[in-house]
């Protein structure tokens, strides 16, 4: 059956066309697309954000069941030095995620991950300033945004 009269069969059949047209779109903008949007997000502005190296090798996704596997990510501290390390990270997303637009994971795991923590010079630990850097980019808590009404 071809899908002219599949198309022309009713509007069951031009269901059925745009809901295939829609599910072969979401597969390959989530396997192709969203890692290459999601590394070069990381690497750009998140790394930008907090002036710190981020580095990615791969990025997976999988839509069927939205997980993504990230392999071989590091984070340099601001003198150049690996701060964190992980051999694969990977997160199983909730199918809510989808649906709601706010991360949720079921499960999210680090494989070989290592962090490298230092007493520097001046008495502070290497990470306090990426911990206080990503406080500043934080959400309000509902009660911040109650009382700004």
């Amino acid at each position: 059956m071809s899908i002219g009269r599949i198309w022309s069969s009713g509007k069951g059949g031009k269901f059925a066309i745009i809901g295939c047209g829609l599910y072969l779109l979401y597969v390959l903008l989530g396997a192709i697309v969203l890692p290459l949007v999601v590394e070069r997000v990381v690497e750009g502005d998140v790394s930008a954000r907090l002036e710190r190296k981020i580095e990615i090798e791969d990025i997976d996704f999988n839509p069927f069941t939205v997980s993504m596997t990230v392999e071989g990510i590091s984070v340099e501290d601001d003198r150049e030095e690996i701060l964190f390390q992980a051999g694969v990270m990977r997160a199983d997303f909730q199918m809510s995620t989808l649906l709601t637009l706010r991360v949720s994971f079921k499960e999210l795991a680090l494989i070989d991950g290592h962090a490298f923590v230092k007493i520097l010079e001046e008495g502070h630990l290497n990470f306090e300033k990426l911990i206080s850097g990503c406080l500043l980019y934080t959400s309000p808590s509902p009660r911040d945004l109650s009382t700004s009404r």
